[in-house]
């Protein structure tokens, strides 16, 4: 806890609203939309803080460049902030950037897991990688160059970061079994945002209750679209499970801290589909488990989920979701877009409402990093939305900044 008085925002939000005022507008992303290549969209950029960006793409042509010039645009966000700020703000914003680091530590994995289990070159990856983030020393390069599982293993123990990461080393062990990282990033996921809640902790009053907030409505929004792209998770459960099998699953793929899916609710719904599982157990197999039964508990997932009103999750739209049926996969990618846009556009709703809010909160500088993350993130997506040929506005309907 803080052993200093209250905190002074004159500076910082002052600073902050700065910052705040130059992010790009509506009308900015609209008009990099209308273009036509990767070269006029960087072209409008040059007249924004992401000028070195067409730099970048016209000495090197290389999109993945570019992508990691953004990360690092992000990280100097962080350093900024911190420079300008209170030390009590520390705790939170380390954590907040502590994203970025635990994103490198995906990539370095995904590389070394590519390189040992799959044996594939990944030669043309490693320069993407920021090889200047290192956790007590240890540097992206030693776990992507890590011998075997068990040197992994031990690599990562250096790091520490099983003391941040919960079941960290547990799910690394799995890997190799599963041939799949899927649970192990979804652990690293958790972690962040426990760090989050964490930090949060370490604040007073109001601050405290504004940042716990925002937590959870990200915590919220990760669980939702965890839920909503990954509906197998919930909708191919063994009909064999035990009640502490169940809840292990929960726990396992969902994320604590949030007001929306709350995991007891959640062990609830899918602990009552196991106890009635007379016609509801299906007869489809799953992989390499021929003759298994399932059950779905997706749909009762989906009503807790459709409290919130911002889903827009009614009856029929909660029907289609969580059926299934053959035919219908195409209307359903749709929905699950439109309510995932609606979870994004939310958040931003929020942080824009915290903006507004007392100027001698935590509230103002909060919000400027979840818009400013936002904004980074719609960037990225427009430039792989042209590089690709892909139309920006249909990846992002219903997403405002």
């Amino acid at each position: 806890m803080y052993s200093r008085g209250s905190i002074d925002y004159t500076y910082i939000n002052a600073r902050i609203h700065g910052l705040i005022s130059k992010l790009l507008t509506e009308e900015d992303f609209a008009g990099m939309d209308r273009t036509g290549s990767v070269q006029e969209v960087l072209h409008i950029l040059r007249s924004t803080r992401y000028s070195t960006l067409a730099d970048i793409y016209t000495t090197t042509g290389d999109i993945k460049l570019v992508e990691l010039e953004l990360q690092n645009d992000h990280r100097r966000v962080f350093q900024d902030l911190r420079k300008h700020s209170p030390e009590q703000l520390y705790p939170i914003i380390d954590a907040f950037a502590a994203g970025l680091d635990y994103q490198v530590l995906k990539e370095s994995i995904r590389l070394w897991f590519d390189q040992s289990i799959r044996k594939r070159s990944i030669s043309d990856f490693i320069s993407y990688i920021p090889h200047t983030t290192s956790w007590h020393g240890v540097t992206p390069s030693a776990i992507i160059n890590a011998s075997s599982m068990d040197g992994l293993l031990a690599v990562i123990r250096k790091t520490r970061l099983q003391e941040h990461i919960p079941a960290l080393e547990e799910e690394l062990q799995q890997v190799s079994d599963s041939r799949s990282l899927f649970y192990l990033e979804l652990t690293i996921d958790r972690g962040y945002c426990m760090g989050l809640t964490d930090a949060a902790a370490q604040l007073r009053g109001v601050d405290r209750t504004i940042e716990e907030q925002l937590i959870a409505e990200e915590i919220d929004a990760r669980n939702g679209t965890r839920v909503l792209r990954y509906p197998t998770l919930f909708s191919q459960i063994p009909a064999q499970w035990s009640r502490g099998e169940a809840e292990a699953h929960v726990q396992r793929v969902l994320i604590p801290g949030g007001e929306l899916l709350k995991l007891p609710e959640v062990s609830t719904v899918v602990i009552r589909a196991l106890e009635q599982r007379t016609g509801m157990v299906t007869r489809t197999p799953s992989p390499g488990a021929e003759g298994s039964q399932e059950i779905n508990a997706l749909g009762g997932i989906m009503h807790l989920m459709s409290r919130a009103p911002h889903l827009h999750l009614d009856a029929e739209t909660i029907e289609r979701l969580s059926s299934g049926r053959e035919g219908r996969q195409k209307s359903r990618i749709e929905l699950l877009l439109q309510i995932d846009a609606h979870i994004r556009r939310h958040q931003i709703e929020r942080a824009r409402a915290f903006k507004r809010g007392d100027p001698f909160t935590i509230g103002t500088m909060s919000a400027y990093l979840i818009l400013k993350e936002r904004e980074i993130d719609r960037v990225r997506s427009m430039i792989n939305a042209k590089y690709y040929g892909l139309k920006f506005s249909d990846i992002t309907a219903g997403d405002q900044t």
